[in-house]
C-alpha cells in the first residue's frame, strides 16, 4: 500500500485514525496499531510479512538474552550480525543472482528476484534496539508485542 494511494488516503489511513481514538486503553491502541501496522505492509509485501515478524521477534529474544544472560556481548554481537547477514542477503545476494539471470544464463536462470519493501528500515531498527538494550539494559521491553510494533509501524516502514 502507498502513502499517496486512494486505498490508503481515504479507506485505512480514516479507519486507524477513528479506531485508534475511540479505543479507550493505551494497551488497546498498541496492539491496534500493531494489528494495522500487519496489515498494511502484508498489503504491499504478502508473503514477506513472515520475514517482518521474524525480524522483530528475533530482535526481542536477542534482547531478552542480553539481559538474562551473563554473555551480553556475545548474544548482542550474534543479533546484530544475523540482522545484518538478513538485510545483506536481501538487499545484494538475491540482487547479484538476478542480475545473473537477466543474462538468461546460468545456474539461479529461474530465480525471481524480490526485494522486502522497507527491509533496510526494520532491520536497522531491530539493530538499533539491540545495541540499545546492550549498553542500557533498562531499555529493554518485556512485552514482545511493543518490540514488534517499534519495528513494524506503518507510518515510519516505507
Amino acid at each position: 500500500m502507498i502513502y499517496s494511494s486512494v486505498v490508503f488516503l481515504y479507506y485505512f489511513l480514516p479507519v486507524v485514525l477513528v479506531v485508534y481514538f475511540l479505543l479507550p486503553r493505551i494497551n488497546h491502541k498498541n496492539i491496534f496499531l500493531f494489528i494495522a501496522s500487519i496489515v498494511f505492509y502484508a498489503w504491499g509485501e504478502g508473503k514477506l510479512i513472515v520475514l517482518l515478524l521474524a525480524v522483530g521477534i528475533s530482535t526481542w529474544g536477542f534482547s531478552h538474552l542480553i539481559i538474562t544472560t551473563k554473555h551480553k556481548k556475545l548474544f548482542a554481537y550474534t543479533g546484530v550480525v544475523i540482522l545484518i547477514m538478513i538485510l545483506v542477503y536481501y538487499k545484494y545476494v538475491l540482487y547479484l543472482i538476478s542480475i545473473n539471470t537477466d543474462t538468461g544464463d546460468g545456474f539461479f536462470s529461474n530465480v525471481k528476484y524480490v526485494m522486502p519493501i522497507g527491509v533496510s528500515f526494520f532491520t536497522f531498527q531491530g539493530v538499533s534496539y539491540i545495541i540499545d538494550v546492550y549498553r542500557q539494559p533498562q531499555n529493554h521491553e518485556r512485552n514482545i508485542f511493543y518490540v514488534l510494533l517499534y519495528i513494524s509501524m506503518f507510518p515510519q516502514l516505507i
